[in-house]
C-alpha cells in the first residue's frame, strides 16, 4: 500500500466510521508523512454542560503482516459531568472563565508548517497566562469552585498546588467521569459517542460470521465495568416504528418529521415533540429509546411519565396508518418473538461487527405492565447528577434543541 492509498483509507475511516468527515484530514496527513510513530488526535467539546473529550487513536503496523501502514484503532472518549454554577464573584465572571477553559488553543494543521508551531506556542502562552491569573483569583475567593473547574478541565497550571488539593481534584474527576474506548470495528460515530456515554442506545447494522447483515440496538451497561476500564456492551432488538405508533404524537403524521425523529432516535438522541395527553391537551414531551425493555421513555417537565397518559385508543390505532421508512427487510431481522419485546446478544458479537445502523436478534424481555413505563433503563444518567434534565436532540450545527418536531 502506498502512502497516498494509506491516507485515503484513513480518510474513509474518518468519514464512514468516526463520522468526522474531513476536519481531521490535514492533521492525519501531517502525522503519516512525518514517519511511523503512532499518534493521537485530541478533541474536546461541551455537551449540555458536560465536557466531552475524544482522542482518536492511530497505530502503525511494523511488519509485513500488518502492511507497514497506519491504522485507525478507535476513540478513547470521556464525558465529565461536573456542573459549574454561573455566578459572579466580584469582578470574576465564572461563566466567562469556564468558556475560556472550554476553548483552549489547538494546533492548526491547515497553516504552513513554518508558521504552525510558532503560532500555536504564542497562543498557548498567552492563554495560559490569562487562565492561570483568573484561576488564582478564584482560588483565593472560592476554593471549592476552583477545585471543580480544575477537576473538570485539567488546565495547565503554572502555580503549585499541595498534594491534598491534587488528590481531591482527581477524586472529583473520577467520580463524575464516564470513560470508554470505542474500537474501530464497532463503527460508532463521534455523534453517537456522548449518547452512549449517557447510557442511551443506538441502532447499528453489522454482519455475522456468514457475512449476513443484521441490525441491533446497542448500549453500554454503565453498571458493569471490565478490568480494562471499559463497560460491557448490551444488545437488543425491537420495532421502534411499531412502538411509536402506539402513542398520540400528532407531529409524526408528517412523513418528513416522522423520518427525522426515527433517524435521531436511532443515533441515541432524546427528542422533543408534541404529544396529545389523555385529557385532550397537547404538550411537548421528550422521548428516548429504552431498548432493554423494547419501549420508549416519555418525559414531561423532566419527569418520567406513564405510557397510558399518551396512548392511542384502540379505535385510533386501527384507523391510523404508519409511515413505513425502513421497509420489511429491516424489520425481518427480528428473530424468535414479537417485535418490540426481544432482547439478546448477537450469537457471535466478536465476529459480527462490520458496518453502519439498524435493528437485531432475539430472546424475551418485559413489556409494559398495565400501561405503565417499565423500570427505567438503569444506565440512563448513571453516575450523572440527579438534577440533570434529560437531554434533547443534538445536531451537528451545535444547536441542542429539537422542539417542534
Amino acid at each position: 500500500m502506498t502512502q497516498e492509498e494509506n491516507l485515503q483509507a484513513l480518510f474513509d475511516d474518518m468519514k464512514y466510521s468516526a463520522g468526522a468527515e474531513t476536519r481531521h484530514n490535514a492533521a492525519i496527513t501531517y502525522h503519516v508523512k512525518a514517519g511511523t510513530e503512532p499518534f493521537t488526535l485530541k478533541e474536546e467539546s461541551s455537551v449540555d454542560g458536560s465536557r466531552l473529550t475524544t482522542d482518536l487513536v492511530f497505530g502503525y503496523g511494523h511488519s509485513e503482516k500488518d502492511g507497514y501502514r497506519f491504522f485507525y484503532n478507535g476513540v478513547d472518549a470521556a464525558l465529565i459531568n461536573i456542573p459549574i454554577p454561573a455566578i459572579q464573584l466580584g469582578s470574576l465572571d465564572v461563566s466567562a472563565l469556564e468558556n475560556m477553559l472550554r476553548s483552549r488553543p489547538t494546533m492548526d494543521y491547515e497553516q504552513p508548517a513554518a508558521e504552525r508551531e510558532r503560532f500555536y506556542v504564542e497562543q498557548k502562552q498567552s492563554y495560559d497566562h490569562i487562565v492561570n491569573h483568573k484561576l488564582q483569583e478564584l482560588a483565593a475567593t472560592d476554593k471549592e469552585l476552583f477545585h471543580l473547574l480544575v477537576a473538570k478541565y485539567s488546565p495547565d497550571l503554572t502555580f503549585t498546588q499541595d498534594e491534598q488539593d491534587l488528590t481531591y481534584q482527581q477524586q472529583l474527576r473520577d467520580q463524575h467521569t464516564v470513560r470508554h474506548f470505542f474500537t474501530h470495528h464497532k463503527n460508532i460515530t463521534l455523534l453517537e459517542i456522548p449518547n452512549l456515554l449517557e447510557g442511551r442506545p443506538v441502532q447499528k447494522e453489522y454482519f455475522n460470521k456468514n457475512d449476513e447483515k443484521y441490525s441491533t440496538w446497542i448500549w453500554l451497561d454503565l453498571t458493569k465495568q471490565k478490568e480494562n476500564g471499559n463497560y460491557e456492551w448490551r444488545y437488543a432488538s425491537f420495532d421502534l416504528e411499531a412502538k411509536l405508533d402506539e402513542f398520540n404524537f400528532p407531529s409524526l403524521d408528517d412523513p418528513k418529521k416522522h423520518e427525522k425523529l426515527l433517524r435521531n432516535l436511532k443515533k441515541g438522541f432524546q427528542v422533543e415533540l408534541s404529544a396529545q395527553h389523555k385529557d385532550g391537551n397537547t404538550q411537548y414531551v421528550t422521548i428516548s429509546v429504552n431498548s432493554e425493555h423494547g419501549t420508549i421513555h416519555i418525559y414531561a417537565d423532566g419527569k418520567l411519565q406513564p405510557h397510558n397518559n399518551y396512548r392511542k385508543t384502540p379505535r385510533q390505532r386501527r384507523s391510523n396508518s404508519v409511515v413505513q421508512l425502513d421497509g420489511p427487510a429491516d424489520r425481518s431481522a427480528t428473530r424468535g418473538g414479537t417485535p418490540g419485546n426481544n432482547v439478546s446478544s448477537p450469537e457471535h458479537p466478536a465476529q459480527a461487527e462490520k458496518q453502519s445502523g439498524g435493528n437485531s436478534p432475539a430472546g424475551s424481555a418485559k413489556a409494559d405492565n398495565n400501561g405503565q413505563e417499565n423500570t427505567p433503563h438503569q444506565q440512563i444518567n448513571t453516575r450523572m447528577d440527579a438534577h440533570k434534565k434529560p437531554m434533547t436532540i443534538r445536531v451537528p450545527s451545535g444547536k441542542r434543541h429539537g422542539k417542534g418536531i
